[in-house]
Order: structure tokens, then sequence, then C-alpha cells
């Protein structure tokens, strides 16, 4: 039987969460290629804005990667659309306990 110390889960653990904010980086930059780093240009904006999307994402209660892509993709597009632009039923949708998610 394999075992696995707390050590080595936290590690997995670390690849796994790498790997899929890897993924959402893509998908973001095919969605919306403005964001694609121009050639030699440290992707560090992208990397920060996937990872604040997901934080952002669990807490409004958001648990799966597909919930964390819909949602950075949300922000983003609502973003393009202008500054104080963001629909009144967007907020109160993601601030309504009674909803699921």
């Amino acid at each position: 039987m394999l075992t696995i110390n707390q050590r080595q889960m936290r590690v997995l653990e670390r690849e796994a969460l790498e790997r899929l904010q890897r993924q959402l980086q893509g998908t973001v930059t095919r969605v919306f290629p403005h964001l694609v780093p121009a050639p030699g240009a440290a992707p560090t904006d992208l990397e920060q804005l996937v990872e604040r999307g997901i934080d952002s994402a669990i807490d409004h209660d958001l648990l799966s990667p597909g919930d964390w892509a819909a949602y950075i993709a949300l922000g983003l597009a609502l973003r393009r659309a202008g500054e104080n632009q963001t629909p009144e039923w967007v907020v109160a949708s993601l601030s309504d306990p009674a909803l699921p998610g």
C-alpha cells in the first residue's frame, strides 16, 4: 500500500494548483488576446490576474475550476465594458446568500 506523507501531499496540491492556473491563463489569453504579454515581457500581470480571480471566486463560494474560469471571464468582460459599468444584477447576484455557489 502506498502512503503519502503530508509534505508530499502539499507538493502534489501545489503542483495541481499551478497547472490549473496555467490552464486558466491560457484560456484567458485565448478569449482576451489583448492580455497576451508582449514577447520578452514578464507574464506576472496575467498570473496575478488569475490568482486574484481565483481568490475572489472562492470568496463568493465558487469552488470548481469551471466556475473560476467563468468568474474571471465575466470580470474581464465587465472591465472591458468600462469603469463603473458593472450591472447591478451582477453585484446583487454575487452577494445574494440565497443563491447557490
